[in-house]
């Protein structure tokens, strides 16, 4: 379980793979996050391994014993995009950076994993690596039915 640095929520994962939302007495029961972990392969329930909220309170993170990472969006009670794999298994620990971007875990056989959880940062790094944009005459090339646009 972790509760929010603010307080007003508290978070708990189970063995069956469900990441609870409450607030912050843990008397009122605020519901179950969507697309938390479900079945394994063989049928089984993937359990929570680790649980962390952002230094501003706004997502929320789990990891799952199938070593897999999910982060919510706590305003919208949405998932922020599909499971995430981190490789050297189940994570044991989780926390944000100070500035929330990025989330690091501490796994199974991997003492340090870092992923990129701010979606805009991780755009200007994958830019800042390409040397910028699509060409146009690239574009037309590789998407001829796709108006060009400068996505850099």
């Amino acid at each position: 379980m972790a509760f929010s640095p603010d307080g007003t929520y508290l978070a708990t994962g189970d063995e069956a793979g469900r990441v609870t939302l409450w607030d912050g007495t843990a008397e009122r029961n605020l519901g179950v996050l969507p697309g938390t972990f479900r079945t394994n392969t063989t049928g089984g329930f993937v359990p929570i391994t680790a649980l962390a909220f952002s230094h501003n309170g706004r997502t929320l993170a789990a990891a799952g014993a199938d070593g897999t990472l999910r982060t919510w969006d706590l305003a919208s009670r949405q998932p922020l995009g599909p499971a995430i794999p981190m490789p050297g298994g189940a994570a044991l620990s989780l926390a944000f950076s100070p500035d929330d971007h990025t989330l690091r875990a501490a796994t199974e056989h991997a003492p340090g994993h870092e992923v990129v959880v701010a979606p805009d940062r991780e755009a200007a790094d994958i830019c800042e690596r390409a040397g910028g944009g699509l060409p146009q005459a690239d574009w037309k090339t590789y998407l001829p039915e796709v108006p060009y646009r400068n996505v850099c």
